[in-house]
């Protein structure tokens, strides 16, 4: 039996991604983000009865979790999980053993489970050490609170613009730098104190833009789409659920610039998005963009 629903967590564009993808019997799929297996568990309802999905995820706590309520799915192979970043796409697929893949997968957003646990934290509602490093010590040198303590103001600055797209930057990175001289800013409602931010929308902006600064969010991105594009077979299916304007820039240009050489057909000419229905039910869904292509 397939679970659907885990800890209430509503993946994103499902049903858009299930038409793109047209899951067949017994086809390979790489789930890059699998998390709490949304997406996954869709998919190998319709590649019954040997159909794999091989599930990637840094969040060792979510992968625990998919693999506790899927028992079945796990001993019978049809689940492979393997927690580490999708940068090493490649290498994992070799590891596993892994072929014949019909289509690769991206989710670029939060669970949420991880914006609601304080042990993530990645909330500014919650007071809770400044860390935000989504695998631990394993994965990433660089907490949050080091960034926020030690980088120049310019750097803070070229953080909250690039990747929260926050306006004014450099006064929220001025406050900081002022107020770690008289005290380090060590959790999270002592920087969203620090900032003197009121707006729940900006103050979201800021930390999202420290996540992604903390994990080289955009770098794992950059480096992963052209490992991902070898390992699909021909015909085989590429898709990127993304939620910032740098994570879809960064998709759109490594499409075109695909297509222009032969590799990749664009299937989507604009991303799609959630439909009004989506967004009311699961109001964080509304900044999602998918693109897929084809393995020519």
């Amino acid at each position: 039996m397939i679970v659907s629903k885990i800890m209430n967590h509503k993946s994103v564009l499902t049903s858009e991604l299930i038409r793109f993808l047209k899951p067949k019997t017994n086809q390979n799929f790489i789930d890059a983000t699998v998390g709490m297996g949304g997406h996954a568990l869709a998919i190998l309802s319709k590649t019954a009865p040997q159909g794999r999905i091989l599930g990637i995820d840094w969040d060792g706590l979510a992968l625990r979790r998919l693999a506790h309520s899927q028992p079945e799915l796990i001993k019978e192979k049809r689940l492979i999980l393997y927690q580490d970043n999708f940068k090493n796409l490649k290498e994992i697929a070799e590891k596993t053993g892994f072929s014949k893949v019909s289509g690769i997968y991206f989710d670029l957003g939060l669970g949420s489970w991880q914006i609601e646990d304080a042990v993530y934290g990645l909330s500014y509602q919650k007071d809770v050490p400044l860390d935000m490093r989504m695998s631990g010590q394993c994965f990433f040198k660089v907490s949050a609170r080091e960034i926020i303590n030690q980088y120049s103001e310019k750097e803070l600055t070229e953080i909250f613009r690039d990747y929260g797209e926050v306006r004014k930057p450099h006064q929220i990175a001025r406050k900081i730098v002022q107020g770690r001289e008289k005290k380090m800013i060590g959790s999270t409602l002592q920087l969203v104190k620090i900032t003197g931010v009121k707006n729940p929308a900006v103050l979201a902006k800021i930390f999202q833009a420290l996540r992604i600064a903390v994990n080289d969010e955009l770098e794992n991105l950059n480096k992963v789409l052209p490992d991902a594009v070898s390992i699909l077979e021909k015909g085989g299916k590429l898709a990127v659920i993304s939620y910032h304007s740098g994570e879809d820039r960064i998709v759109k240009n490594f499409l075109r610039e695909q297509q222009k050489e032969g590799i990749l057909k664009i299937l989507t000419k604009k991303p799609v998005v959630p439909s009004e229905g989506e967004v009311k039910e699961n109001p964080r869904a509304r900044s999602a963009k998918m693109r897929m292509a084809e393995k020519i």
